[in-house]
């Protein structure tokens, strides 16, 4: 190429270069002007941070609307990461809350505190039953995430809180008692003994210090065959180990209801590869022997996804088919070979 054609290509080839490197931070260093200096701090509003980063998380809830408990909406809401065992902020309409209604008996009715997928995933479904003439109610495994939720339930719905249990020990179940029995100081919190020695130290907890939170010490520990009394209702307690050594489910069996925190599932049951857990082999004869009583259309609601019935278990869980052999009775530690 002739040198005087070279010496015009230069300037262009400049310029080229210039665009390239426009939009590298080098470049807009230099070239752009100082912003704005950033506005002082507002006054604390609940807001933390994840991991000490400012976090954003994308939060899907079913919501329900109050007065329409039969029309779930769908709400979709960016906010930022608030204290973890007290939830998420939602920005709902003021004609929708935060909860799902399940049942009305006709002593009690039911509802769901749904678990949220962000922004920790140690979050789970909590329950609530509540006597129907006096509003006495019970919680069960109020966990991270389930605070203000169930603040908020309370308030709309009159609820008189009077006891708090937990169906395992996981701070996902449990990650949210203290924090409501400071708002329901009347509350007593219930937990099995086995799991109550090992969940009140959080160096045993394999669960991250960055969570904060911890169970507070039962007022009651519980046993299979016992039973919590909520106004005109008695919740039995069933001993259920295999999750955690000193697992529950609840049964309100003239409700036909059983709240089984990780125990069983819908096609399945709870892993027992976590610390404080039993054997597989053993849950299994748990869930087949100390349920037998319970009937068919029993409804179970798990610690995690959908709900369904004993019968379904029975007929298509592959480790519950094959019925409940060699017996026991429900709700004991007995377990026959």
């Amino acid at each position: 190429m002739p040198r005087a054609a070279r010496g015009a290509l230069a300037p262009a080839l400049l310029a080229l270069i210039a665009l390239i490197f426009a939009g590298c931070p080098e470049s807009e260093e230099k070239t752009e002007k100082p912003s704005a200096p950033a506005p002082a701090p507002a006054a604390d509003d609940g807001l933390t941070t994840f991991r000490g980063k400012p976090a954003k998380v994308e939060v899907e809830v079913k919501m329900v609307a109050d007065g329409d408990e039969s029309s779930p909406l769908a709400i979709r809401s960016i906010t930022p990461v608030r204290e973890k065992a007290e939830g998420v902020r939602l920005d709902y309409p003021p004609d929708a809350i935060p909860y799902q209604f399940l049942h009305d008996t006709e002593r009690a009715e039911v509802f769901r505190f749904p678990e949220y997928k962000e922004p920790t995933r140690l979050t789970s479904h909590g329950y609530a039953v509540m006597d129907k003439e006096t509003r006495e109610t019970l919680l069960i495994d109020p966990g991270m995430g389930s605070v203000r939720m169930v603040r908020f339930w309370a308030e709309q719905k009159k609820a008189q809180i009077s006891t708090i249990a937990v169906t395992h020990g996981h701070i996902d179940h449990t990650g949210g008692a203290a924090l409501l029995l400071e708002s329901f100081p009347k509350a007593r919190f219930m937990a099995s003994k086995e799991d109550a020695a090992w969940m009140n130290e959080p160096d045993r907890l394999n669960f991250p210090s960055h969570m904060g939170t911890w169970p507070p010490k039962p007022a009651r520990e519980l046993a299979g065959g016992d039973t919590i009394p909520i106004g005109g209702l008695l919740i039995d307690a069933i001993a259920m180990p295999g999750h955690t050594v000193g697992g529950l489910c609840f049964s309100l069996a003239e409700e036909k209801l059983l709240f089984c925190g990780d125990a069983l599932f819908r096609g399945s049951i709870g892993r027992t590869d976590l610390p404080h857990a039993t054997t597989m082999l053993e849950e299994i004869a748990n869930l087949k022997q100390r349920l037998a009583a319970l009937p068919d259309d029993t409804v179970v609601h798990p610690g995690h996804g959908a709900s369904t019935t004993l019968g379904a278990e029975r007929r298509g869980n592959p480790y519950l088919i094959g019925g409940a052999e060699g017996g026991g009775k429900p709700g004991t530690g007995e377990i026959k070979p």
